[in-house]
């Protein structure tokens, strides 16, 4: 391949992972996704935000699951979390920038080597500039590779999905440890 093609195709694929990119819904730009703001309404800075929250719980689930740790607060924040970035659930920033905050605390409590684990499961910031950086490179975007894209976002979308039931039952008073398992396996998935 000619060095002008790399660099084409270089450049073309950061800017497509410095951008929004929300395919979620029926509602999506053309039927193939929303890359300025949402037609739902969801800006781009929420859209990546929601992004690194689904990044931050999967590297909580990663850490839980490593550590063998069953513990509620853990499966009531990735249902919450997940349930959080469902199309039209919350657009609200702030929220969305105190679950990170949250989610990363959380996982930095389980006691677990992290050396050598995937960078969900060690990535931290302090600043809304850093959430908002990290926010643009690991979205659906970032995975090259458009069939295995798909099939993780088909996983995504399907947790989510399971998390939106799960947070209602939740709220009934209904737990159910195979869900909770199933869910953070699909998340590392």
């Amino acid at each position: 391949m000619g060095i002008l093609k790399v660099y084409v195709k270089t450049v073309s694929r950061r800017t497509k992972m410095e951008k929004m990119f929300c395919y979620q819904c029926q509602e999506t730009a053309g039927g193939k996704g929303c890359t300025k703001g949402g037609v739902c309404g969801k800006r781009e800075d929420v859209a990546c935000l929601q992004d690194l929250l689904v990044y931050v719980c999967k590297g909580i689930a990663l850490c839980a699951e490593r550590a063998n740790v069953e513990d509620n607060r853990i499966n009531r924040f990735l249902v919450e979390a997940m349930f959080t970035t469902l199309t039209n659930v919350n657009f609200d920033k702030d929220d969305i920038l105190r679950r990170i905050k949250e989610g990363i605390s959380l996982r930095d409590e389980i006691d677990i080597d992290k050396k050598a684990m995937h960078d969900c499961a060690t990535w931290k910031a302090e600043s809304l500039e850093a959430f908002e950086q990290k926010a643009k490179t690991v979205g659906p975007l970032s995975i090259e590779d458009e069939h295995l894209r798909s099939l993780k976002e088909l996983l995504t979308y399907a947790v989510k999905g399971i998390c939106a039931y799960m947070y209602h039952a939740m709220s009934l008073g209904f737990h159910d440890k195979d869900i909770h398992k199933f869910i953070r396996k699909a998340l590392i998935a």
